[in-house]
Order: C-alpha cells, then structure tokens, then sequence
C-alpha cells in the first residue's frame, strides 16, 4: 500500500477517520489508515495502541505500550495506556486505579472530568464486584452534576445485587437526589424502572412521599398514578413524553393523517411504518373498542364487549410495564377489535409475573375459575376456544393459563420461561428475586409447571436477534 505523508494539520482528521471506522466496527478500514502514517510521534503510536487494544492482540500492544512509556508521555496519556493494559488482561481493579489517579490528575489542574471517564470508572468497579464503592462514586456524581449520564446497565444490576433493605435506601437516597435534580433523564428513567421492578401499588405510593407530580416527571405508567389523577388526558399532545410514545398515543387518540404528521415531524414514520399503516379503522371493527378510560384504569382484569359468532376468546398478558412491548393496551385493542375476537387484558398490577394470580383474586387456580365464569356470563360460551398473548413478563402466564385452560394456542413474544435463580436469562434481575420469593417452587419454571404433555395445542414463540 502507498504510504501517505500526512502533513500534522491533517493529523486529526485522520484520527477522526480513524474511530469512526472503528465506531462502524470495520477494523480493515482502520488498519489501513494506520499503516498509511509514515512517522510515528505520540498521537499515532497511542491510535496504534488503541487499535491492538481493541483486537485484543496482547504482544502488539505491549510493544506499543513500551514506546509510550519510553518517550515519557504527559501524565494523561501514560494513565490511559495504563488503563489499557490493565484492561487487556482483563484487571479490572487495577484498571479503576489508574482511572483513579487519571480524575485526581483532572481535579488537581481544576479540569473537567469527562463524563465518559467517570462512567468508565463505573463500569470498571462493577467487573471489579466493588459494588459499594461504584454507588457512592456514582451518588457523588449526580449530587454534583444535574446532567450526569451514566451508564444505566451497570448501576441497575449493581442496586439489583443489594439485598431488599438495601435497595429500599438506595430508592429513598435516589428520589431525594431527583426531587432536587429533576433535569437528569437518567436518573428518572432508573428510579422508574426500580420502582416498578420492586412491585410498588399505587396505594403504597399514594402513602409514600411520591407526589404525583414527581411520578409525572419519572414518566411511570400511566395506570402507577392514574389513582391520583383518573381524568382522561390527550398524550399525544403532552410534551414531556418522549417522541416515540406521542406518535403510539396519537394511533388511538387521533386521525391516521395526524399521526403521519407527527411520524414525519419526529422523524419516526419508517420506524412505525406498520402500526402506521395497519392499525385499524373503525370501520373495520367487529367489535366495539374498550374504552380509553377503562384500558388505562386501575382493573387487573378487563373484558371486552361481546362478539357476535364467535367463540373465541384471546387473553392478553401484559407486561411489566402493563403493557405488550411498548404499545398501550388501547392500541391493541384496535387490532383484537379487528379480528373479531373477545378480548380479555389481564395486567400484573402484584408485579408478580401473574404466578400467583391477579390481585383481585387469591392464586392463579382462582383466577382461572373467574375467566372461566366470566366468559360464560359475558360471552355466553360453555365452550371457548381459548388463546393466550403475551409478552416478556408475562411470557410465562401465558403458558401456565394456557396450559390449565386447555388453549388452542399460546404465542409468546420474547418470554420467560424461568425465573429460578439459575437460569441464564438475567432480564428483570429484580422482579426474579422478589417473585421466587412469594411463590411455589413448581411455578418457578414453565416446564416444571405443565409437565411432559401440555394441554394446550401448540405454542408460538419468536424472539428478535438481541433476544
């Protein structure tokens, strides 16, 4: 390959090049790149160190790490390449350390830590199973900074691995950082996701120090504090929802030619091309909707109008958020009313997984015997054909019901199957422990549950590719 003379005003262009092959992962590209310097100062020898960093060729890098440490670098750039060392055989320790002493470094010179430095030293503390000292850095770090982004993965599985007692502080602790700091989405997002993780009522918050407008503005479903605000409320037209779920609330509460509108407007019409495009009409209802209202009440358990000639009935199971995916329940029903099917939404209001039931009733044997009589005095059949959908959490109800119901078909959208300890899907670490806690062992695990011959007829599951 000819070598390129790059003039030193060039130089970070290149490197720009440079990490934005590497951002589009196309490591040939980026190599090609380096090979065309045709000097070595300490900008390139530190780009090559960072290309064998990332390919994880150890003997590559250390030859580079030695040239670094050689031409006695700033302080800066040697903590770094540490770093790095550290890192390539996986030290997460002392890699913290470096970091460590890299902020120190920055605090001393009265510069600005970059935040992607801070989340690093996080990151770092977590493989590192110091997890004590990870929250308190990351706690000092939202006090200190009313937009502190952090890497919301790592600090969710470090709070899930507290025992219960010491989540509630962590909850307490958190909320008061977001009453006085309520700019930082992260934060907001994380309280969210925790407090509807830990299985928190909406007569539990209404006895706690949540007031309505901080559930308001941690965006929490909106049957978490519909008990304290039960009038009707146009979404699509509220602005501190994200643009995503104006444009879902817009597919029910307005015209198809609104919703294109504001598709086109955020930039989101491709995306949503489908629901745009096929959530039904009214005209082509067989079946009146459920109403608004009722979808985003307090009901564990809502039945939809009668369907004339049919006799099937399809029971929704939402998720953890109380919805399928993150479509309202409103939305749903638009395509249920469609197919000319009764509908029943159940929703997990316990946030027990519905292993035990829905709350309005005592076990999940009751709650089967009140679908059952319910259909005979709503619906009029003695003999449904049953069918159950679900999605995520309520992976597994839609198997268990199914089973005891003898359906026709359960169809499952990325479900879970277990929630024993051992069992390697880790999504909703938190709900898993608090829920093995409260139920049976034989309903811990989908198979353990139905046995070698399930009653239902088939099974329908897909997962997507990140599943």
């Amino acid at each position: 390959m000819q070598k390129l003379d790059n003039p030193k005003n060039d130089f970070f262009k290149q490197r720009e090049l440079y990490f934005y092959h590497i951002s589009q992962k196309n490591m040939t590209k980026a190599k090609e790149l380096l090979d065309s310097f045709t000097t070595e100062n300490m900008q390139i020898i530190n780009l090559h160190l960072d290309y064998y960093f990332r390919i994880k060729d150890v003997s590559r890098f250390n030859n580079y790490f030695e040239k670094i440490i050689k031409d006695k670098p700033q302080i800066g750039v040697l903590l770094h390449a540490k770093e790095k060392k550290a890192l390539i055989t996986s030290d997460f320790k002392t890699a913290a350390k470096y970091l460590e002493e890299l902020i120190e470094f920055y605090m001393l010179n009265n510069k600005t830590i970059p935040t992607q430095i801070s989340n690093r030293l996080i990151s770092h503390y977590y493989q590192a199973e110091m997890y004590q000292i990870a929250l308190e850095y990351w706690e000092k770090q939202l006090s200190s900074n009313n937009h502190f982004q952090f890497p919301q993965v790592y600090i969710y599985q470090i709070i899930a691995k507290q025992t219960d007692e010491q989540i509630s502080i962590w909850i307490d602790r958190l909320l008061s950082i977001f009453i006085q700091n309520k700019e930082n989405q992260s934060l907001g997002h994380l309280l969210k996701n925790l407090i509807m993780q830990i299985g928190i009522s909406s007569i539990e918050l209404l006895n706690s120090k949540l007031s309505l407008e901080t559930l308001q503005e941690l965006n929490l479903p909106e049957k978490m504090y519909n008990f304290f605000h039960p009038e009707d409320k146009v979404y699509s037209d509220d602005k501190t929802l994200t643009p995503q779920r104006r444009l879902i609330c817009s597919l029910v509460e307005k015209s198809k030619n609104d919703s294109i509108e504001l598709a086109k407007k955020f930039d989101l019409y491709t995306k949503y091309k489908f629901f745009i495009e096929h959530t039904p009409s009214k005209e082509m209802f067989k079946r009146p909707l459920i109403s608004i209202k009722e979808l985003r009440g307090f009901n564990d358990i809502i039945f939809s109008p009668k369907v004339s000639n049919s006799n099937k009935v399809v029971i929704v199971f939402s998720g953890i958020m109380g919805e399928v995916s993150d479509k309202p329940l409103e939305l749903i029903d638009h395509f249920f009313a469609a197919s000319g099917v009764n509908t029943i939404y159940c929703r997990d209001l316990n946030r027990t997984l519905f292993l035990n039931g829905i709350q309005s009733q005592n076990s999940l044997e009751d709650t089967i015997k009140f679908i059952k009589k319910n259909v005979l005095e709503i619906y009029g059949l003695k003999n449904p054909v049953y069918y159950t959908f679900s999605t995520s959490a309520g992976g597994m109800a839609a198997f268990m019901y199914g089973h005891l119901l003898k359906a026709n078909s359960c169809i499952a959208f990325s479900p879970l199957f277990s929630i024993a300890e051992s069992d390697k899907d880790t999504r909703g670490r938190l709900v898993r422990r608090r829920v093995s806690k409260l139920i049976s062992r034989e309903k811990l695990n989908v198979e353990s549950f139905i046995g070698e011959k399930p009653l239902f007829k088939e099974a329908k599951i897909f997962y997507g590719l990140e599943n």
